[in-house]
């Protein structure tokens, strides 16, 4: 059975140790939430700073990461490859042009995410700006392409059901690949 990519997407807050081990689990991509360009963006948007950590844990992404025919501090291919990631909220409209140009010269990449599409109906209306759903069509075929494993292990039915509801199984007692036939 072949998986063609392994993609980790976080929050970065853990420990060195917590980093190093992702980092020796080899994914593919590691998609980074930092949510802001600054420590008082990331505040505003999670109600906690953490910006020191993330921003620590990411030198040590980067720094960990095997470099392919450019110098370590460039942005040559390297693996895994690292993704900075913005949600567009009003809290961090501001910070997009100068966390999309820091993370462009640092990495070659950086995403700016809209609302996600499941959210918790008590925080309210995350976005008066727009809404920027993904299309109906992206949303159906996304089980079809990506599986959800969270921190302990658990796999939830449902991409982006965050609230684990809908478990279908554990990585530490099954292998990835039953998991996902699951789905």
């Amino acid at each position: 059975v072949h998986i063609p990519a392994i993609h980790v997407h976080t929050e970065l807050i853990a420990e060195q140790g917590v980093v190093q081990r992702l980092l020796d689990s080899m994914p593919d991509v590691i998609s980074v939430d930092i949510d802001g360009d600054s420590a008082s963006t990331r505040r505003a948007m999670h109600g906690v700073d953490h910006w020191a950590l993330i921003m620590k844990n990411m030198e040590y992404l980067i720094q960990g990461r095997k470099v392919f025919g450019e110098e370590a501090n460039t942005s040559g291919f390297a693996l895994p490859w690292i993704v900075p990631r913005l949600q567009r909220r009003l809290q961090s409209v501001e910070d997009i042009p100068t966390f999309f140009e820091r993370w462009r010269r640092i990495l070659g990449t950086a995403v700016i995410d809209g609302i996600p599409a499941i959210v918790d109906k008590s925080q309210g209306d995350l976005d008066p700006l727009s809404k920027t759903y993904p299309p109906p069509a992206y949303l159906r075929t996304r089980g079809l392409r990506e599986m959800c494993i969270f921190s302990d292990g658990k796999v939830p039915s449902i991409v982006g059901d965050w609230s684990g509801e809908s478990i279908i199984g554990d990585i530490r007692e099954s292998d990835v690949y039953d998991v996902w036939c699951q789905l």
